[in-house]
């Protein structure tokens, strides 16, 4: 995506600069620093209710919630099973207990991707409904994809934005959403691209220590050539949901293969 030279001159920039995370931040048990105080809800029901309602166990009952949410998923939604079998068929199976997550984050975060550990963060504490999970799943799989079949290296920021044009266009400027968020009318491309521009331009944001026009920047120097790469889904839905049956029957023109039965089993 950018020469050898600039990539290692952006991650060197990204190991030195101190307040450069990456995103680690918004997952605090990634970075090192959960805290959590077994007392500090403690009352007269006595020590059995002082037990459930800790934070870590309120943490512990919203990671079964949400492997479950995960599992239905990972059975039921045509558009993440679309995503693994597109996958698997490029050396990259996805099992759910060692690439899929339940953690909790910062308020304002679903989920992410995260490359070193070639993991799928869900953010339990945040995503509560199915077809919440189904999207923030769908959204960091199209990234696992990049990933698997490109190599990514999200410290370079032209990566990044390349694989956050991809998951905007694919899952979220629909010509339905982006006509609901005032993207675009019923003949309006350019609006369509426009939302694209704008939500990929967001995510760098929340995950870079850089400027608004840097992250511009960086989304128009590989529009043109991220923009029109709809792998492996072959098109720009209009709502991922009502076409996610065409969409999947559609994927075998592209040798994705439907995965198997989920194995839980690490």
């Amino acid at each position: 995506m950018s020469s050898k030279d600039s990539d290692s001159q952006t991650k060197a920039q990204a190991d030195t600069d101190p307040n450069e995370t990456l995103g680690y931040d918004f997952f605090p048990a990634r970075a090192g620093h959960l805290e959590t105080d077994p007392e500090k809800e403690k009352h007269w029901y006595g020590k059995f209710w002082s037990f459930i309602r800790t934070e870590q166990n309120k943490d512990f009952i919203n990671a079964l919630k949400c492997q479950h949410r995960v599992i239905r998923c990972f059975e039921e939604n045509l558009m993440v099973r679309l995503l693994l079998g597109a996958l698997k068929s490029k050396g990259c199976e996805v099992k759910l207990s060692r690439h899929v997550s339940c953690e909790s984050c910062e308020s304002f975060t679903n989920g992410g991707y995260d490359s070193i550990n070639k993991q799928i963060v869900i953010c339990s504490n945040n995503t509560k409904k199915n077809n919440t999970v189904c999207n923030v799943l769908s959204h960091e799989l199209i990234h696992a994809f990049d990933d698997c079949r490109a190599k990514m290296d999200l410290s370079n920021i032209e990566h990044l934005a390349c694989t956050e044009i991809r998951a905007a266009n694919l899952m979220h400027c629909t010509k339905m959403t982006a006509i609901s968020e005032g993207f675009a009318n019923l003949w309006g491309k350019s609006q369509q691209q426009e939302c694209v521009r704008w939500k990929a331009r967001n995510s760098i944001l929340a995950v870079r220590n850089v400027s608004k026009e840097e992250a511009e920047d960086a989304v128009d120097r590989v529009f043109d050539r991220c923009y029109p790469d709809l792998e492996p889904v072959g098109r720009i839905p209009r709502n991922p949901y009502l076409d996610g049956r065409r969409l999947y029957v559609e994927a075998s023109l592209y040798g994705y293969t439907e995965p198997p039965v989920v194995n839980t089993q690490s």
